[in-house]
């Protein structure tokens, strides 16, 4: 039995989202990228910064431009290439297996989950300023602690994930050359 069946109807937000998290290849996928390695040594990295500073500012100040990036980036993809091409990123392979995702559906849930990573940072950094910034001392340390810990790396995995999503855009445009390339080809030797 799935998770998403479990949840009740109304709330399609939460729905959308395990079905996202199940179309980039399920939770054990996000653990094993190279982003999220990277971000938890990042992580290690600045701890003097972040057990120490208001670091919620700089996530504030940086989140809502990496996120116009990221919808922009979807846009690119949507708008890229002719309807022949979109239609070649949307069907599967004959030799593929059944249930698996399309081009088109992997990198969609690519670029979601990264414009999802960068709104999860921006909401705990504003309840990291609504909380911390005037509560801190009558806080328990290690609650403290940990917010600090996980708020600075969603913030990080964010940023990282951003990175990957810049070199998904690249690899279309190289995709749609080829396309392009393969088209006039095809036109030239008839």
């Amino acid at each position: 039995m799935k998770i998403a069946s479990l949840i009740p109807r109304g709330f399609v937000v939460l729905n959308s989202i395990l079905r996202l998290v199940s179309g980039y290849g399920g939770v054990c996928a996000i653990f094993m990228t190279l982003h999220f390695w990277i971000s938890v040594v990042m992580l290690l990295l600045t701890m003097q910064y972040w057990m120490r500073h208001e670091w919620w500012g700089q996530v504030l100040n940086t989140i809502p431009t990496l996120l116009g990036f990221s919808i922009g980036g979807f846009a690119i993809f949507i708008s890229l290439g002719d309807h022949d091409f979109k239609k070649a990123l949307c069907h599967e392979l004959e030799s593929a297996a059944e249930g698996t995702p399309t081009t088109f559906k992997t990198i969609t849930t690519q670029i979601c989950l990264a414009s999802l990573s960068q709104a999860l940072a921006m909401l705990v950094a504003i309840l990291a300023n609504a909380i911390l910034a005037d509560c801190k001392p009558y806080l328990n340390q290690y609650f403290v602690f940990a917010f600090n810990m996980v708020g600075y790396w969603v913030f990080l995995y964010s940023v990282c994930f951003l990175v990957d999503v810049i070199v998904t855009i690249f690899n279309i445009a190289e995709m749609n050359e080829k396309y392009i390339q393969f088209v006039l080809g095809k036109g030239r030797k008839k």
